[in-house]
């Protein structure tokens, strides 16, 4: 059954809680959060979810999860109307328009802002944004969705961008529209239908816009190693990709992350929402590479001005007894971990870890199995 069919043979009691705003208006009044996640919505669905708006008074936090067609638009109007301080859009097969977000959302209480499948079209209505229509960039384009007046003029201060849909240059302009941004995160730059362009360069840029601001950047898997945040004042927490440091030197990497400010850095293992990272990514050479990184706080001058304190690895591997022969032989996996954050703290640096998916003595269990089937 097509999920908006809720919407009006109404399981979930829409029409009730309908009634019982209509009969209690003060009732709404006390609303603070909304989120509408449709698949496919009939025009009762719409119809339906501006009514439930119309009801409320004061909505700060907004989440639309829906393809936006022209069917949307009321309600994104309606939305706009309130004092939001936090919003959230993203689509199925089409997401936000760029354009549609700066002409209706310029809102003066607006802190936070999440988008997926974004992108910029020339098209109408302003709402829609297909996957099949690649626009090609140009400053018009830009000047178009982000007009040169009003560069650097939200309160914006927290931006969360995920697939995706539309080239760098265009999520880079995107970046011009807070006054001072000082939180960043960038992900599911693989399932983008651009994700060839997101490579290092691409990325450096983004980052660069608000590189006097920003405090916390989290970054997905892209392509290329790792950007330099030497030159970024205020960073204090930075979480980034293990894929993009393991191939590249310690010292380079230590250099390149040597932001004044830096305090917390996060390393995660995880392939991104692809699969679990696997038992054997965390080896010996892993660990070597964590000492040497840390190591490079105190091996020169140039770098004894880092003020890191904490890096923060994430590995969580989907391990069972489904391994079977795949564990023969091998250590504990977190054996390595702890080796790491003994030789990482002789540096002045502590390195934790998540707890671990599995036990020491599970793990030997297991093998003991693999063993006797072998």
């Amino acid at each position: 059954m097509d999920p908006s069919e809720a919407w009006y043979k109404d399981p979930h009691g829409v029409s009730r809680l309908l009634n019982n705003l209509s009969e209690h208006p003060a009732r709404g009044s006390y609303v603070r959060e909304v989120s509408f996640m449709l698949w496919r919505p009939k025009t009762v669905a719409w119809e339906r979810a501006y009514s439930l708006l119309s009801c409320c008074r004061h909505i700060r936090s907004a989440s639309l999860h829906v393809d936006l067609t022209a069917d949307a638009l009321p309600l994104i109007e309606l939305l706009a109307t309130h004092p939001l301080r936090q919003l959230s859009l993203s689509g199925h097969s089409s997401g936000p328009a760029l354009k549609m977000l700066l002409d209706y959302f310029s809102l003066s209480t607006l802190q936070y802002l999440y988008l997926s499948r974004y992108g910029v079209t020339t098209g109408q209505p302003a709402a829609e944004w297909k996957r099949t229509i690649l626009v090609p960039v140009s400053q018009d384009v830009l000047d178009q969705f982000l007009p040169p007046h009003r560069l650097y003029t939200s309160p914006l201060t927290t931006i969360i961008l995920s697939d995706p849909s539309t080239p760098p240059e265009v999520s880079a302009h995107l970046l011009r529209w807070p006054r001072r941004l000082e939180t960043l995160t960038l992900t599911g730059l693989n399932h983008s239908v651009y994700n060839g362009d997101y490579t290092l360069p691409g990325i450096q840029r983004m980052l660069d816009v608000q590189c006097k601001s920003l405090k916390r950047i989290h970054l997905g898997i892209f392509r290329g190693g790792s950007p330099d945040f030497s030159a970024f004042s205020c960073l204090e927490w930075l979480s980034i990709s293990m894929w993009q440091l393991q191939e590249t030197e310690p010292a380079i990497v230590f250099r390149k992350l040597a932001a004044p400010r830096l305090r917390v850095l996060r390393i995660s293992f995880s392939p991104e929402d692809q699969h679990s990272e696997s038992h054997t990514d965390f080896t010996q050479p892993v660990v070597n590479w964590f000492s040497d990184f840390a190591a490079c706080k105190t091996k020169n001058s140039a770098a004894t001005a880092s003020g890191l304190e904490t890096i923060l690895v994430v590995f969580k591997p989907n391990i069972g007894s489904w391994l079977g022969r795949e564990i023969l032989d091998c250590p504990w996996p977190w054996d390595n971990l702890e080796e790491a954050a003994r030789r990482v703290s002789e540096h002045n640096i502590t390195l934790t870890y998540d707890e671990p998916t599995c036990t020491r003595q599970i793990w030997h269990e297991w093998m003991e199995c693999a063993r006797a089937e072998a």
